[in-house]
């Protein structure tokens, strides 16, 4: 996952009367560190600036979602 910084404006949902997703601002980070030339260790954040925002899966669907921040992590050993 790459790291970044996204503002969305505030969208209509077209077809769905006067329902909107309010402007977002979104940060996504991440840190690699590597102890040993066979070790590496990483972690990474997404979306967080907020502990959720809305969005709609699809342009065709009405249902509205919340993306939630996210934290993930892995651990390489090559041998």
């Amino acid at each position: 996952m790459p790291p970044g910084i996204t503002w969305i404006t505030r969208l209509p949902a077209n077809g769905l009367g006067t329902t909107t997703i309010p402007a977002y601002f979104r940060l996504d980070l991440g840190l690699i560190w590597h102890p040993t030339k066979t070790l590496e260790i990483g972690v990474w954040g997404q979306n967080l600036t907020e502990g959720r925002h809305a969005e709609f899966p699809n342009l065709n669907s009405s249902v509205q979602t919340e993306i939630p921040r996210g934290i993930n992590g892995r651990i390489i050993w090559t041998f």
